[in-house]
């Protein structure tokens, strides 16, 4: 994963603030999902990532929620976030793949974080973590059914360009011979014919320029 799409927004002090401004986090970490507006306050940056960062295997190792405050890695993505003022990172890991990150600043109130707004973060990303992972693999399954339809056309209009420029007539000599044609269109637009009759195999190939 190269890059990571984060989301940053400051909490309410209620819970069913703090709960709502999370899923509207998660769903900011899913490319495929339907985007809504974001409201006035809240703060977005997009965090590229490197294959190589230790901050990935730090997320992947990691039980719980991250204080990015502690972390003392040489990451350049531990410095972005620091720079951005990211307090908080959850880790939405399924199946041993790290999917996403949910990115928390400050409070607005400027208070800690207590236990149960630890405790939320931990249920919500148990949750959203393989949900994300199945809208992951949705997008996948619709990119190779997109690909292998457009290999289906390639294969069409080969089909179409041989049954165009292949002789409509066979040639004076072959008449009054058994004969087994068979054909087969490629995807580069370059068709081949084989006549075999009798004992003697022929290829013929055609080639649109």
């Amino acid at each position: 994963m190269t890059a990571i799409k984060s989301f940053w927004r400051k909490q309410e002090k209620s819970e069913e603030a703090v709960e709502a401004e999370m899923e509207t986090a998660v769903l900011s970490t899913v490319e495929t999902a339907v985007t809504t507006p974001a409201p006035s306050e809240a703060q977005t940056f997009d965090l590229d990532i490197a294959p190589n960062d230790p901050f990935l295997a730090y997320c992947l190792n990691s039980k719980g929620i991250i204080d990015v405050e502690k972390l003392m890695l040489e990451s350049t993505a531990v410095k972005a976030m620091k720079q951005a003022g990211v307090r908080l990172v959850v880790p939405l890991v399924s199946q041993g793949d790290l999917i996403g990150l949910i990115n928390l600043g400050e409070r607005r109130s400027e208070q800690e974080y207590t236990s149960d707004d630890f405790r939320l973060l931990q249920d919500l990303s148990i949750q959203a973590a393989p949900a994300l992972k199945v809208a992951q693999l949705v997008q996948q399954q619709k990119l190779e059914a997109a690909e292998r339809e457009r290999i289906q056309q390639e294969l069409r209009v080969a089909r179409l360009i041989q049954q165009t420029l292949l002789p409509q007539e066979l040639p004076k000599w072959l008449v009054g011979r058994w004969m087994l044609i068979t054909n087969r269109p490629a995807r580069l637009a370059v068709t081949f014919t084989t006549l075999f009759i009798l004992q003697t195999a022929v290829l013929l190939s055609s080639s649109p320029t």
